[in-house]
């Protein structure tokens, strides 16, 4: 898994400008802020087009960019409250 950031042709103050996206490629970090746009009928449609993706971390011990991922599993709510 990687951490990119998706960013989107959006009105430069638009809350969906930019996300933060964990997904195996760039691809699939798109498609899935893409998907989240036309779901919710949020921006107009040329302001959903791709600006870019950036790989920000890689999962595991040799990341090739320097940056390492961590993913914590989930901890169930009643365990996290002691």
């Amino acid at each position: 898994m990687q951490l990119y950031l998706v960013k989107t042709h959006a009105l430069p103050n638009s809350r969906y400008g930019s996300f933060y996206v964990v997904a195996d490629n760039t691809g699939q970090a798109y498609t899935q802020v893409r998907e989240f746009l036309d779901d919710h009928n949020l921006c107009f449609g040329k302001e959903r087009g791709l600006d870019s993706v950036t790989l920000l971390a890689d999962e595991g011990p040799y990341a090739d960019i320097g940056r390492i991922l961590f993913i914590c599993p989930s901890i169930p709510e009643e365990e996290g409250a002691k």
